[in-house]
């Protein structure tokens, strides 16, 4: 690792380099090596590009203890200096400027650099007030002009070639094809814009999830039910979506393992006020573990607090947007509280309003979210479809049966509250959530169900949950190495290990409240491990220990759970 500190009167200037970095990688997180490494290779590209003869052009690259200030001469350790980054006094009418030159030989900057630059110069502060003057040196030509600060550097503005009389015919030629390919790069971007506003695009994905389950139950327990080992095919979607015109999308989400339609949706984008609006048949926005995708959530099954708004998906319109830093986001919408997307005609219809608030006080830019803390609150008031309601949940196992179940409860209306918290530290992350109905009964009292859940994961190999900000959800996680095993020319296996992740959750649902109700409470203890082949491919072993509650029993029952599962998505 070099380093070369220079100090003026006025200035104090460190510069650092990535050697360390690209001989030990895993010392930095991967955001910030990525990032780092890529601004040096960008300098290292662009030099080659001008036809220097390597880094070390210039008056000096590797600086003597003599030319360095404050030196012994016992210090005989290189120091990277190069030319172009020593500076001259500022010129009457306040500008300032870069000299000489190793990487841009002879070229003197002044004035802040210009955003249509290089990113590795754009947006950073260069000298003062002035403007960019250039004079390609050592026998190469001078450019001879001058211009200000904030005159964007870009080829509809500013010939390179043309502001080159005296060099070589070979640089000259570079520039030009340099300004040739990039008209044509933007050319082709409003090609592409303009063909993408003529039709709708088309995206295709799948997904395959499959379950096996092995159930122990005491003698309390199995008289309630008696639970039978299986396999089966927990979810078998095809997912066609895409995007149009700028601002339409639209989503059709079809589950062939028990032939109903998920997500059946289409969307506008960057409204006035709204922001973002969306038609048709799609999740509620509300609860942190509802809204994602099965396949992105840490347990296989959601916990048993879900019941309190279940299905996640109606038919209505809903309006969303986040702040201008993603740290707010807020959802809003007004749905049927009638189930599924069948024909419908009742004049007990019901309907919901919905709502979702999140706001994110803390997140590791830096690390692009190795560190992050989401709160959440979400509220929706329904007019019950039918005048019924009714709350059941499986004890975390799709193979199980029904566990909490309250049957059809009469009522007018009931109001659901839900509140999130979520912490991330690295590989280490928690999760909780609170959720509760208050029913209006006809007839009878209020009443109230209420469940929540506690949920701390470990990532064995180092990776971090992925949290999406524009939706304030956690999505698809991508291993630091992907698992492989394959035998090379030599002989020799090599390996990849793919990621690992333990987990524990403990979850409850209360359905009973105090006797006023008949559906039972279930208390559930399970840990588990994840094996993440790919961004795509997973294994899931679970083991949940159940503790069920029935109204008409006088001793909980027990029931013990083992599953596993292997999902792939394409």
């Amino acid at each position: 690792m070099w380093i070369y500190l220079e100090a003026t009167d006025r200035r104090v200037f460190l510069f650092f380099g990535v050697s360390l970095m690209e001989a030990e990688p895993s010392l930095f997180p991967p955001a910030r090596f990525r990032k780092r490494l890529w601004i040096v290779g960008e300098m290292v590209v662009f030099a080659i590009w001008l036809g220097v003869p390597g880094l070390t052009g210039g008056s000096r690259t590797l600086a003597s203890p003599g030319d360095r200030p404050n030196s012994s001469p016992a210090d005989t350790s290189p120091v990277f200096a190069p030319d172009w980054l020593d500076r001259s006094e500022p010129e009457p009418g306040g500008e300032g400027s870069f000299s000489g030159g190793s990487v841009f030989p002879g070229i003197e900057l002044a004035g802040p650099a210009p955003e249509a630059a290089s990113p590795l110069l754009s947006g950073r502060e260069i000298s003062g007030p002035g403007g960019i003057k250039g004079a390609l040196a050592g026998g190469v030509g001078q450019m001879g002009q001058s211009f200000p600060a904030s005159y964007p550097l870009s080829p509809d503005r500013f010939s390179l070639a043309e502001g080159l009389p005296n060099a070589s015919p070979d640089l000259a030629h570079r520039l030009a094809d340099l300004e040739q390919a990039v008209q044509q790069l933007q050319l082709e971007k409003q090609s592409a814009r303009k063909k993408a506003d003529q039709s709708m695009s088309i995206n295709v994905r799948g997904l395959f999830l499959f379950d096996g389950a092995v159930f122990s139950q005491d003698q309390v327990e199995k008289s309630r039910y008696d639970e039978q080992n299986g396999l089966t095919s927990r979810v078998a979607r095809l997912i066609v979506e895409g995007t149009g015109a700028d601002v339409m999308s639209y989503k059709v989400e079809f589950e062939f393992a028990r032939l109903f339609v998920e997500d059946l949706w289409l969307g506008i984008k960057d409204l006035p006020v709204l922001g973002n609006v969306r038609i048709g048949h799609m999740k509620e926005p509300f609860s942190l573990e509802q809204l994602p995708s099965p396949r992105y959530n840490t347990f296989m099954e959601r916990s048993v607090a879900e019941a309190i708004h279940m299905p996640p998906r109606r038919v209505g319109i809903m309006a969303f947007d986040t702040t201008a830093q993603e740290r707010i986001t807020w959802a809003i919408g007004l749905f049927s509280d009638a189930p599924g997307v069948t024909f419908v005609r009742d004049d007990h219809f019901g309907g919901a309003v919905t709502m979702r608030l999140t706001w994110l006080p803390w997140y590791d830019e830096a690390t692009e979210g190795r560190g992050l803390l989401h709160t959440g609150i979400a509220y929706s008031h329904r007019e019950c479809f039918r005048d019924t309601v009714r709350f059941r949940n499986r004890p975390e196992s799709f193979l199980a049966s029904y566990a909490v179940d309250t049957g059809d409860i009469p009522a007018d209306s009931a109001d659901l509250l839900g509140t999130e918290l979520a912490w991330v530290y690295g590989p280490l992350s928690a999760q909780a959530e609170y959720m509760a109905g208050f029913v209006d009964r006809i007839g009878q009292s209020a009443c109230t169900v209420q469940g929540g859940y506690v949920m701390v994961s470990y990532f064995l190999t180092g990776e971090n949950r992925n949290y999406l900000k524009s939706q304030a959800t956690f999505g698809q996680l991508k291993p630091f190495e992907n698992f492989f095993r394959v035998r090379t020319g030599d002989g020799t296996i090599q390996t990849g290990k793919g990621a690992w992740e333990v987990k524990y959750r403990y979850s409850y649902l209360d359905a009973l409240d105090g006797g006023k109700l008949a559906g039972g409470r279930i208390g559930n203890h399970g840990v588990g491990l994840n094996w993440y082949w790919n961004p795509f491919t997973r294994l899931s072993f679970e083991y949940i220990d159940s503790t069920i509650d029935q109204a008409q029993t006088a001793t909980p029952g027990h029931l013990h759970i083992f599953q596993m599962r292997s999902q792939i998505e394409f």
